[in-house]
């Protein structure tokens, strides 16, 4: 377990040592009865988490629309909560893969996704997890539609991806989610032409340290595809 010393610690303090030892879940439950807007957005964060790596399948949506309404409500508490709308992006990123495609375009998820990263960004243009998060909704649409497609329908473009990636890599190289994530980007993109960029993110990543429960389970994912990497090249 990470310890977290909790002598004399409010509730928040709670919540970020059950966090920070994987009980997301209870995590979730805690900062959201503080009522504010920081706990929402952490609850929306914790839930997010907790559907995408420990949630049983049947599971995952529900908790996803909770994610969402957390997000949500973090952002009427306070509008220039960045991460509010942060993870009020990722969680209906995460969502849209739990409903049918029908659904996602007549609620137009494209679209709310990026408007809400682009928020994120406007009320903190250094936010390297918003970078990724942009870079990552052009190569997802990309990934999935294909480049034409992607740029007539949503307005996803190959640049704009690379150019959030820059910037995000360049704002905090020392992040194992983010490494993680710009590699997985990269790998929509194109498996081939960024192989090395990739491995070698993926590499870096797994050299940093391991600081929490989630941080944990974010690098046995990049142990298990710098393996996976290294076995197709052999």
């Amino acid at each position: 377990m990470f310890g977290t010393r909790l002598a004399g610690a409010d509730s928040f303090d709670y919540a970020l040592a059950a966090y920070s030892e994987g009980r997301f879940s209870e995590a979730a439950e805690i900062a959201k009865t503080l009522k504010h807007s920081s706990g929402y957005a952490f609850a929306a964060k914790s839930m997010v988490i907790h559907a995408r790596y420990i949630a049983t399948d049947p599971e995952k949506k529900q908790l996803l629309e909770q994610a969402i309404e957390l997000a949500r409500k973090a952002i009427e508490s306070n509008p220039e909560n960045a991460d509010g709308y942060l993870w009020l992006s990722r969680a209906m990123g995460r969502h849209s893969s739990h409903i049918s495609k029908a659904q996602a375009t007549k609620e137009n998820y494209a679209k709310q996704t990026r408007d809400a990263i682009e928020h994120a960004l406007r009320i903190d243009p250094q936010m390297s997890a918003a970078h990724v998060s942009m870079g990552r909704w052009h190569t997802g649409i990309i990934d999935r539609v294909g480049r034409l497609l992607g740029r007539t329908l949503f307005g996803a473009r190959k640049k704009d991806a690379l150019q959030h990636f820059d910037q995000a890599y360049e704002l905090n190289q020392q992040s194992k989610t983010n490494n993680l994530s710009l590699a997985i980007g990269l790998f929509e993109l194109d498996h081939d032409k960024y192989s090395d960029r990739a491995h070698n993110l993926l590499k870096q990543a797994a050299e940093l340290p391991i600081n929490d429960a989630y941080e944990k389970i974010i690098h046995e994912r990049i142990i298990k595809k710098l393996s996976a990497l290294d076995n197709s090249r052999n």
